[in-house]
């Protein structure tokens, strides 16, 4: 009898691992998926004044239509703590919230942030310095992380902001992502989208942060109406960040060699091109756009490497920051004044013009670090 149960457990694991390739692929592809949704997105639970919320449609056959938020430029307050600050004289208070972003860990640490936003004369419209478009991560969505503290600050900066939700991610709808490349295209079908509203202002720069890194990275060097991008914790090789990911994985390490290829193979075919194509250093030797890395040294979900290489790929027009203690995204919040100082002086120098810039760092320049004070864990949603 035991050797009866032993040779069904043996025959069990070899159809499991039979059919490896096959799940390890449709896990990795469909990671953050919603599986498909309806366009409505709640409306930022009321919470701040969005001036406008499109919805766009990017393929026909089947419909994919992305929820698309426009921020105009508007008077903030963003600062972090439990504490309040002055306000400025001359300006009443319209309203004040806080968002809290968890960290799930262990140990699980909430980051408290608090948003104050002012009345405006409704005569005195402040017109457009720029454009900016915000990518979240992976299975998120930008208004829900903590790329919306940095699209009030460039809001309050005078940009106009837009923050899609991509493909399958978020509020908007399709059954699977996008896998960068028709993302990078999904950002083409929304820049045109606002030029047919006339919401194109300026000059525009793109900020991504992990999966809409690559996405933001693509969409730079294919699209000539982006002038510069911002890159956070991005996956700059696809195959490389599997492997970086799955080395953990029980399944992944019970998989041989040609298992593994397979699971490559599988999808390259799924997501219409080689997945060995997606390479960043070739992406950022193709375009001389200013381009701005950002990384934590300890990145558990992209190995700092990718980013590095990247810089050493094209260090000419390239600037690359190293969070030394910080992991994948955690440093958008612990750090955060340093963050809102770098976003604010790339885009300055890069997308006002030339009478309104007054750079404080040159396009070209040597590795930089800073120190972010963080134990470990990962940070909010939307940040894969």
């Amino acid at each position: 009898m035991t050797t009866i149960r032993l040779l069904a457990t043996c025959a069990l694991l070899l159809l499991l691992l039979s059919g490896c390739a096959e799940i390890a692929a449709n896990g990795i592809l469909r990671a953050g998926s919603n599986g498909g949704g309806t366009p409505f997105p709640k409306p930022l639970q009321d919470r701040l004044p969005i001036a406008k919320l499109g919805v766009v449609r990017v393929q026909q056959d089947p419909a994919i239509d992305l929820a698309v938020w426009v921020l105009e430029p508007h008077h903030y307050q963003v600062w972090s703590g439990t504490g309040d600050i002055a306000i400025p004289n001359g300006r009443v208070v319209a309203n004040k919230v806080r968002f809290d972003f968890v960290d799930d860990g262990p140990p699980t640490r909430v980051y408290p942030f608090n948003i104050r936003w002012f009345h405006e004369d409704p005569s005195t419209k402040i017109t457009p310095v720029g454009t900016v478009i915000l990518l979240q991560g992976q299975g998120g969505c930008a208004r829900e992380s903590p790329l919306l503290l940095v699209a009030l600050v460039l809001a309050d900066a005078g940009y106009r902001v837009v923050m899609p939700d991509l493909r399958s991610q978020g509020d908007s709808t399709g059954k699977e992502l996008g896998f960068i490349v028709k993302d990078a295209q999904d950002v083409s079908n929304i820049l045109d989208w606002l030029q047919r509203e006339h919401l194109l202002a300026g000059r525009v720069g793109i900020l991504g942060h992990s999966y809409g890194a690559a996405v933001a990275g693509y969409a730079t060097a294919k699209d000539d109406r982006i002038a510069t991008c911002i890159v956070s914790g991005g996956p700059t090789n696809w195959r490389k960040v599997i492997q970086y990911q799955m080395q953990e994985r029980l399944l992944w390490r019970l998989m041989s060699d040609q298992q593994r290829e397979r699971v490559f193979q599988i999808c390259s075919e799924r997501m219409g091109y080689d997945i060995d194509s997606l390479d960043g250093c070739k992406l950022i030797t193709s375009t001389d756009k200013p381009v701005l890395l950002l990384h934590g040294r300890k990145d558990k979900n992209v190995p700092v490497a990718l980013a590095l290489a990247a810089y050493e790929a094209r260090p000419k027009n390239t600037r690359l920051v190293i969070f030394e203690e910080a992991g994948h995204d955690e440093f958008w919040v612990t750090d955060f004044e340093r963050i809102r100082k770098l976003c604010l002086d790339w885009f300055t120098e890069h997308l006002r013009p030339p009478a309104e810039t007054a750079p404080s760092q040159p396009a070209t320049s040597k590795l930089t670090s800073t120190t972010a004070p963080v134990e470990g864990g990962r940070t909010p949603k939307g940040h894969g």
